[in-house]
């Protein structure tokens, strides 16, 4: 039993420690809360994309992308989906804040917690699937995003495909996974010398430019946590008290226990096979906070981004805790 509760705070607890980095930078008056904001933002668009297109550069191929698996993933997502759009407008009947409610359904903080989270309970291997599953998980989190936001935006529900679109293509995360995604194909269909090499190969003929990506892209987790420290705000709790009781309850709670109840069962039906490493990807993608990205995204298309903010915060503080739980009872019952 120690063994377990060992096993789950070391996967917790350096998360716990960055995000309390950036909160006392920010109460002792080393970093105003706007240079967290803007340092966020460089974060976001540029080593963010470097860190999706540096976890898929890294890997060898697309081996470990399992069809049955996939199609659990997604159809765990889009129920998720449906559940939240049904539920928010019974939550609600303030038109902005509907469309951040429905994302804290579906739409988990895969890049910045997921994926270090992943790799904490099962190492590469976890990592690896995390990345590869990351690519259409990712896109499907911002195109229902951007959708839903423009819906149930003050402009009365009229849907601008275009500036969806265009959020869509210019999201830093999935520029950063289509270009990962074209290295592993390119790779995969390039000429090779007699003795075996490849003709051409990033980290061996331009190593400067891999050097550059990696530094950005290790840098990315790590400073998105501590900029959420450093955001972290006590304000407009009570503006919004049963909007965050029923985000934190659906986040942290009921989705990671809808989806680890479906996964079991499919497993017991011998539809999937429950890896450690799948697992610890189901606990990345169900079992953490909702996105960082949620309060940039309502800003600029028109939600309620105070309440996205709130969410963000109660979700990332609470999610620690949260998620040691579930990382306890999966290796508890032998998932992990």
């Amino acid at each position: 039993m120690l063994s377990v509760l060992f096993y789950a705070f070391n996967a917790v607890a350096p998360i716990m420690a960055l995000i309390a980095v950036g909160y006392m930078a920010k109460t002792s008056g080393m970093v105003s809360e706007q240079s967290f904001k803007e340092i966020n933002r460089m974060n976001f668009r540029y080593a963010f994309a470097c860190m999706c297109f540096n976890n898929l550069y890294k890997m060898e191929g697309m081996e470990g992308f399992e069809l049955s698996f996939f199609l659990l993933i997604m159809g765990l997502v889009a129920v998720a989906t449906v559940l939240g759009v049904f539920f928010s407008d019974r939550i609600t009947d303030v038109r902005n804040r509907k469309g951040v409610l429905v994302q804290v359904f579906f739409r988990s903080n895969y890049a910045v917690i997921g994926l270090p989270v992943a790799a904490a309970l099962a190492g590469d291997e976890a990592l690896a699937l995390a990345s590869a599953y990351q690519v259409p998980t990712i896109i499907y989190f911002n195109l229902m995003a951007v959708l839903l936001l423009s819906i149930y935006s003050d402009n009365g529900g009229e849907v601008n495909i275009r500036k969806v679109l265009t959020g869509i293509v210019t999201n830093p995360l999935i520029v950063g996974l289509i270009f990962g995604a074209a290295a592993l194909l390119v790779r995969r269909y390039m000429p090779v010398r007699a003795d075996g090499e490849l003709v051409f190969s990033l980290k061996r003929d331009l190593p400067f430019v891999c050097q550059i990506i990696s530094y950005l892209g290790s840098m990315a987790t790590p400073l998105a946590l501590i900029c959420l420290g450093g955001r972290l705000s006590l304000g407009e709790f009570g503006k919004y008290k049963k909007e965050l009781f029923f985000a934190n309850i659906v986040r942290l709670a009921a989705v990671p226990f809808i989806a680890f109840s479906i996964a079991a069962a499919a497993s017991a039906a011998g539809l999937v096979d429950l890896t450690p490493a799948k697992s610890a990807v189901l606990i990345a993608i169900f079992a953490s906070p909702i996105a960082v990205a949620t309060v940039a995204m309502a800003q600029e298309m028109g939600g309620d981004d105070a309440l996205a903010g709130q969410i963000v915060v109660t979700t990332s503080v609470l999610g620690m805790g949260s998620l040691f739980v579930w990382i306890f009872l999966a290796r508890f019952m032998g998932f992990l």
